[in-house]
């Protein structure tokens, strides 16, 4: 026979003397919100309910209970270690699964959509997002448990407003979340500041012409203003979004590869810049005046999912710089480090290392950790955390004496979208809202290089006092 349930009593999960908690009724019964009839008589039995994808979203009255002594107590326990708390409680047993992820949603956003419970509409991927969908890997999404606050720096690129929000982002390893809570704190009242400097995705089809002369003339035609204006018709009437901004062409030999760069509203824009482009190679071959052939409508130019040196140049998608001013006493108590020790790491780190590794764009800690998280949140394409991860940290104590730590981080293609693709699926659609970025992709290039910028000074920090491995044996193997 299954156990007694046990009958709730008086007692606090924060130890001694903090507030009590008294349930004073049970728990409600699970129930499923969705039942859907099988097409066809099947041979297997049907899965076993499961509580915690079952049960009511709705705090009850046990964990409204928890809630109040967790936002109560001062000082407030961690929140990393409220599992814990909960389960060393006399009434753990009487918590369902959803507990714990529904306290933290209640303590660290405001009311999401972001599911807790199978969640993939099958009719919104078919013909969109995935061919031959036969399922879907769920991936955890955790939260930031200090805001990231920024302020934006109005450029010609985007003059948007100040940013103060959780961090969210999907990952499967352990201490990633803590750790960039731990960099967003320390950036608290750090004077963080953020611009996007050029915004611009790029395309750069493969031509191949006759002879290096008939290549030669077309470069000197698509570089002159007659040549410019042409294309820039030819683009622009393909779409109501987008706007041609450049085509910078690269000869070798014969073959002439052109770099076209278009902003493209609040998409990421591939499909817009292709579609482009490639109206503007048909109207060059209907005039007459040249003749060539297309070997590939990507020459990899562009350069797209790739690390490459022209994307560091001339950037890709959004180029986002951000930075701050860490007061010396956050780098002591905050990230247990000081200033010199921490620029020393870095330089030693991220500029030497990665020079000798003759890393493109890798002068970071690990910048692509956070990129890639927060791109699969938000429903990003995360190839393009390739490119999008490229970023310049840099590090420096401040020279006036006070100890305070001077960081920044430049990202020179970070390509990311707030409409179509992936972002309109119900769980990366909340996760940018919750963001702010619902509808404002240059908005959520911000978030992403203060998001890097927040992990980057954690982690140099844990690698400077010799925390890492600790850190990763704590908070990534299960007790």
């Amino acid at each position: 026979m299954p156990p007694a349930r046990p009958t709730p009593s008086t007692c606090s999960i924060m130890g001694e003397g903090s507030p009590t908690l008294s349930p004073s009724t049970p728990l409600p019964t699970p129930h499923l919100s969705l039942v859907e009839a099988p097409a066809a008589k099947s041979s297997r039995p049907p899965p076993a309910p499961d509580d915690s994808f079952a049960s009511s979203l709705e705090l009850n009255e046990l964990e409204l209970s928890v809630l109040s002594q967790v936002t109560s107590a001062s000082p407030r326990p961690p929140l990393h270690t409220l599992p814990a708390l909960l389960a060393a409680s006399p009434l753990s047993s009487l918590l369902r699964p959803l507990s714990v992820p529904l306290l933290l949603r209640s303590i660290l956003l405001p009311p999401t959509p972001l599911p807790l419970s199978p969640s993939l509409a099958y009719d919104d991927v078919r013909g969109r997002n995935c061919d031959n969908c036969v399922g879907y890997v769920p991936l955890p999404v955790g939260c930031t448990s200090s805001e990231l606050s920024l302020a934006v720096v109005p450029t010609e690129a985007y003059k948007g407003a100040n940013i103060s929000v959780p961090v969210l982002a999907a990952t499967t390893e352990g201490g990633l979340i803590a750790s960039l809570s731990r960099g967003c704190k320390a950036l608290a009242g750090a004077n963080a500041q953020v611009a996007v400097l050029k915004d611009g995705m790029t395309r750069s089809p493969c031509l191949k012409f006759g002879s290096l002369a008939e290549a030669a003339a077309f470069c000197d035609f698509v570089q002159g203003e007659e040549g410019r204006e042409g294309l820039r018709s030819s683009f622009d009437s393909t779409t109501s979004h987008g706007k041609f901004k450049s085509a910078v062409p690269h000869l070798v030999g014969s073959l002439v590869y052109l770099r076209v760069a278009a902003s493209t509203g609040e998409a990421m824009g591939m499909n817009m810049v292709s579609k482009g482009v490639q109206q503007v190679l048909s109207d060059l071959l209907a005039s007459g005046r040249f003749s060539f052939s297309v070997v590939s409508l990507s020459g990899n130019a562009c350069t797209d999912k790739k690390s490459s040196a022209v994307n560091l140049v001339e950037g890709r998608g959004k180029s986002v710089s951000a930075e701050a001013r860490i007061p010396a006493e956050a780098v002591r108590k905050v990230l247990k480090s000081s200033a010199t020790a921490m620029a020393r790491t870095n330089f030693y780190k991220s500029q030497i290392g990665s020079g000798i590794s003759g890393s493109v764009g890798g002068m970071n800690a690990h910048s692509a950790n956070i990129v890639s998280a927060v791109f699969l949140a938000t429903g990003q394409d995360p190839a393009h955390a390739v490119e999008g991860s490229m970023c310049t940290t840099v590090m420096e104590a401040a020279t006036d004496g006070s100890g305070d730590l001077l960081v920044s981080v430049t990202m020179p293609a970070v390509c990311v979208g707030a409409v179509g693709g992936g972002t309109q699926l119900q769980a990366q659609r909340a996760c940018l809202d919750a963001m702010g970025c619902g509808g404002d992709a240059k908005r959520l290039a911000c978030v992403v290089a203060g998001a890097v910028m927040a992990g980057e000074v954690s982690l140099i920090a844990a690698l400077t006092e010799g925390h890492l491995v600790k850190a990763h044996m704590d908070l990534n193997r299960k007790k």
